[in-house]
């Protein structure tokens, strides 16, 4: 079946978009081994994201982490949801504790990127869409 839009009429060049321009501040929230891709992506989106924090309660990983990744850590989780300069966080914790950073950054106005499986089960996944 033929699609009925008109292709060839529209034009968009979103890299001239504004919008598309807009640099983001954002903490990295668990630095744990799913971290490190993560990482790896932020820093080739170096012109779009920059990473004002990244969170462990764990001073071993952070100096670890630090070790290969020049980010400002982080220890305290209030500290971030607290910064109006922080407008996105990436949540790259255990699944069982998604729901309680989804709950804590979404009250704070945070756009939240989480790392996958949404949770542990159903039930806690459904509270973190509810939230």
């Amino acid at each position: 079946r033929r699609s009925h839009w008109p292709h060839n009429r529209i034009r968009v060049n979103f890299a001239e978009s504004s919008s598309v321009h807009k640099q983001h501040r954002m903490a990295l929230i668990g630095l744990g081994m799913g971290a490190t891709p993560h990482a790896q992506s932020l820093i080739e989106l170096g012109h779009r994201v920059e990473v004002a924090a990244a969170f462990t309660r764990s001073p071993e990983r952070a100096a670890a982490f630090g070790s290969r990744f020049a980010f400002p850590p982080c220890d305290d989780l209030v500290e971030i949801a607290r910064d109006p300069g922080i407008d996105c966080v990436l949540i790259a914790t255990p699944p069982k504790s998604h729901l309680e950073l989804v709950s804590q950054f979404a009250r704070a106005g945070k756009h939240i990127l989480l790392e996958k499986p949404l949770d542990v089960s159903l039930a806690r996944s459904n509270g973190s869409l509810a939230v």
